[in-house]
């Protein structure tokens, strides 16, 4: 088998079993076999047929001499398969059948019979047959057959139990031949098949218009027949003929019994349609031949089975989609993963009014403001590099000062015992509740697909929330400080050239200046010593110091001024609302985050590893060519036009 096949097969039980593992099923059944067909060069075409059709007499027919002869026991019919192979090819085909033929052994039969020499032709058991073996052997052989010749009488042409068999042979539509055998019984009444009214009075030309109506009228029937079983192209593809007796003077002479008249004397003006009839059967027959038994060179053999192979492959993909229900169940596991059904759950469980609840309860566990006063002037003072070495030895007296300047803060938090405890419901009966709504919305899921033991515990459920209030706290704080800073301008050069002013000016700038200015406009020894004097003295260390403290305050009282700003927008924060909102969002993406997350979370992992292998058949499906091409594979052999 190429080593691509074989990948393609692999990939296709493995996707049946994790299907199987994942869904809790029985695997689904597949047609295997035709990729086996590409061992060898053979072109096997098996009879298949219900009992008494006429399948080994058809054989005999394509053969144009004898070599099936019925050895079976009576009322078995065909119990084995019966391969009619010339002697150079019977060790590829017992390779290829012997393996599934099932308990019963391949009979092979060796022939000489130029006429089949292309083709290796195998007799099917009857389908229909009462023992349950046959249609055993039947479904494990034919997967391995190249092309399917049905063979069909009108008494069982409608017979619905040959439709449920042709379902299981998985062919490219162009390898699959129905040929109406025993036509002659549509003569059996001893009228045209339903044309007795035709008034052709030995006429030749009438009884040939009769004729062909007749032949037409039941061609039309066997194509609607065929149709209505999804059995198309039944123009090409179907056959009638009459194998007992395959040319024109035997067909004749058939009729003239049928009727009771075998001198035609009494219905000798029908003689000339029958004989018409005759040949069209024996076109037909001639056509089945050419279809089926032409020779074919490698490169078409190949072709004929890669296409036999894409169907099998196309019909394995869609039978494991039916046998696991797989657009159904994605379907299923997509409304349980519908956003809109996460507000629903959490509107039913908490309400309109939770959220807000639980925020104002929460708030007694975020800092107070000016706690975020501070982080808020800390993180300012990061930008301003003069400012933070001053703020770390006199931060204090600069949030002192602050508070001065600002109203009063409010007071310091603490720990309510239960935030989520609204209206005597705590989060442990919301959560139960949000976990029924879950299973009842999506009990066609969770039963069908075994969810229930992948949902979390509401004990498991209310641990994760409580646990992640306290990082949801430090994340309101920080996430109102963003804000804050945000909306805020960063440093400008102007304000970072003052404080570099500020801490130059009064230790040296001033005083250099100052004694600079005395030297320069001094009118007398006594001035200019003057001046001298106050430059150096602006560089002495008490000087510097004295000037590093004025420095210091100066900077000190920039901070206060910061930092009272800081709590003014903190406390505007807070009484606008729009922090409590925000916090009653966060709450609600806790509880979303925490409770129904984790419950949609097996459905959502269900629903990825679905999706995955659909994607993986869908692949496997869209591999080669497909049946329905719009025109015929110009490497598919096509030798089924009428005989004239």
């Amino acid at each position: 088998m190429p080593h691509e096949l074989a990948n393609e097969l692999d990939e296709l039980c493995t996707l049946n079993s994790e299907l199987a593992s994942l869904l809790h099923r029985d695997e689904a059944q597949l047609h295997v076999g035709s990729a086996c067909a590409l061992r060898d060069d053979l072109v096997v075409c098996g009879i298949l047929g219900g009992k008494d059709v006429g399948k080994s007499t058809l054989i005999n027919a394509l053969a144009r001499t004898q070599v099936s002869f019925d050895t079976a026991e009576a009322g078995r019919g065909t119990d084995r398969p019966a391969a009619y192979v010339h002697a150079g090819a019977a060790a590829a085909l017992a390779s290829r059948l012997g393996a599934r033929a099932g308990s019963a052994a391949l009979d092979l039969r060796i022939h000489e019979a130029d006429a089949i020499a292309d083709v290796v032709l195998v007799d099917m058991p009857d389908f229909d047959s009462e023992f349950d073996d046959h249609l055993r052997i039947v479904r494990a052989v034919t997967p391995l057959l190249d092309r399917v010749l049905w063979v069909q009488t009108p008494r069982k042409l409608a017979d619905r139990e040959w439709v449920e068999t042709l379902a299981h042979v998985v062919k490219d539509s162009r390898n699959v031949y129905v040929v109406l055998n025993k036509v002659d019984e549509l003569l059996a009444d001893g009228q045209l098949g339903g044309f007795p009214d035709e008034n052709h009075d030995g006429d030749e030309r009438a009884g040939l218009h009769a004729a062909r109506k007749f032949w037409q009228h039941h061609r039309e029937w066997v194509g609607r027949s065929l149709e209505a079983v999804d059995c198309p192209r039944a123009d090409k593809r179907g056959f009638m003929v009459a194998a007992a007796f395959p040319d024109c003077e035997r067909f004749i002479e058939r009729i003239a019994v049928l009727w009771d008249d075998p001198a035609w004397s009494r219905y000798s003006a029908d003689r000339p349609a029958v004989t018409e009839i005759a040949r069209l059967a024996e076109n037909d027959l001639e056509r089945l031949r050419r279809c089926v038994l032409a020779p074919v060179s490698r490169n078409e053999a190949r072709a004929l089975k890669l296409s036999n192979r894409n169907r099998e492959l196309r019909a394995n993909v869609k039978a494991i989609g039916s046998h696991y229900d797989l657009d159904r169940a994605i379907a299923l596991l997509e409304r349980a993963c519908e956003p809109s059904g996460i507000g629903e759950l959490l509107q039913e469980a908490a309400g309109q009014d939770y959220a807000l609840a639980v925020a104002s309860k929460l708030e007694s566990r975020l800092r107070t403001e000016g706690e975020l006063a501070d982080a808020l002037t800390a993180r300012r003072v990061e930008e301003w590099p003069l400012l933070r070495i001053v703020y770390w030895p006199f931060g204090w007296l600069s949030r002192l000062l602050g508070r001065r300047f600002s109203d009063k803060a409010r007071a310091a938090r603490h720990d309510p015992a239960d935030p989520f405890d609204v209206d005597g419901r705590g989060l442990a009966e919301r959560s139960e509740l949000i976990r029924s709504r879950v299973l009842a919305d999506n009990a066609a899921a969770v039963s069908g697909l075994e969810i229930k033991p992948e949902l979390p515990k509401t004990e498991a459920l209310v641990n994760r929330a409580e646990s992640a209030v306290g990082k949801m706290v430090d994340q309101l704080d920080a996430r109102l400080i963003d804000e804050i800073e945000l909306a805020r301008r960063p440093p400008s050069r102007i304000g970072r050239a003052a404080l570099w002013f500020i801490l130059l000016w009064f230790p040296l700038l001033q005083p250099l200046l100052e004694g600079g200015l005395e030297v320069y406009l001094g009118e007398g020894s006594l001035d200019l010593a003057h001046g001298l004097l106050k430059l150096a003295s602006a560089l002495s260390a008490g000087h510097l110091i004295a000037s590093l403290a004025v420095v210091v305050a100066v900077f000190v009282a920039v901070l206060a001024g910061m930092y009272a700003r800081s709590l003014r927008i903190v406390k505007r924060h807070h009484e606008t609302g729009t922090a409590l909102e925000r916090n009653a969002d966060a709450v609600d993406g806790l509880l979303v985050r925490e409770i129904i997350i984790p419950l949609i979370e097996p459905f959502r992992r269900r629903l990825e590893h679905l999706r995955v292998i659909r994607s993986r058949l869908n692949a496997l499906a869209a591999n080669g060519p497909g049946d329905e091409s719009a025109a015929e594979n110009p490497t598919m052999p096509h030798a089924c036009n009428e005989v004239r």
